[in-house]
């Protein structure tokens, strides 16, 4: 029998120091989740914006290449191609680069909201003293109501003058 009580003690002592949240649930219903939505839809609007100018740009060389076609000589009109394709390349690299800037802006966007969240983890498992969280629909099948920290995580994430400052924009 005290083998097989030592064999568990360590496990009821690691169980502890856990703690679950409920990512979903914090995310849903903090701010973050506005806040991404409102940046987000901010920066596809610039996005479309610069792809609807690049393309109407597009159409306009495309429309001046056509017009110009009837007026030259064979020779004239290969040279002209010529440039106009560069121009049209150049356009479409510009297009490629919206895009990629986006990609970025929104990579970097995902990146400060789990740096904010990850502070607010952080500051829990201090409060609460857990050394470990574990995010609650993928991992947990059972847990005691005092381990849920998901509240929490969201009043604070909710209540930015209990940290010292917020950690993204």
């Amino acid at each position: 029998m005290k083998k097989f009580a030592a064999l568990f003690f360590p496990a009821a002592l690691f169980a502890a120091e856990i703690g679950y949240v409920d990512l979903d649930y914090v995310i849903d219903n903090s701010f973050l989740k506005e806040r991404v939505a409102t940046d987000n839809a901010a920066e596809k609007k610039i996005l479309a914006e610069e792809q609807s100018a690049i393309l109407q740009e597009m159409a306009a060389i495309r429309s001046e290449q056509t017009t110009l076609a009837s007026l030259l000589t064979y020779q004239e009109y290969q040279q002209t191609t010529k440039e106009y394709d560069l121009r049209l390349r150049e356009k479409e690299a510009r297009l490629q680069e919206a895009f990629e800037r986006y990609a970025a802006w929104e990579k970097s966007n995902s990146a400060l909201l789990y740096d904010e969240l990850h502070a607010v983890l952080k500051m829990v498992a201090a409060e609460k003293k857990v050394r470990v969280i574990v995010n609650r629909p993928n991992t947990v099948l059972y847990g005691e109501r005092d381990v849920d920290l998901s509240q929490r995580v969201l009043d604070i994430l909710n209540k930015i003058s209990e940290r010292d400052k917020a950690t993204t924009r």
